[in-house]
């Protein structure tokens, strides 16, 4: 998983889920809570991850 985004800066959220290796509705509830930063496009827009954002959390929330 970690290749998933080699080269790319930011991810979409069906991208995101497949690098941290999560499922759509753990990712929702996780993004509700604002608990993974997350930036929109307009107000309803599609949710975008920055690589650097999930890597944190992820060091974060899995590793301790």
């Amino acid at each position: 998983y970690g290749m998933y985004l080699y080269g790319k800066s930011t991810s979409d959220f069906e991208e995101a889920c497949v690098y941290l290796n999560v499922s759509q509705s753990y990712m929702y509830k996780k993004t509700a809570c604002q608990e993974i930063k997350f930036y929109r496009r307009g107000e309803k827009g599609k949710l975008y991850f920055r690589k650097q954002d999930l890597d944190e959390y992820a060091l974060n929330e899995f590793v301790n």
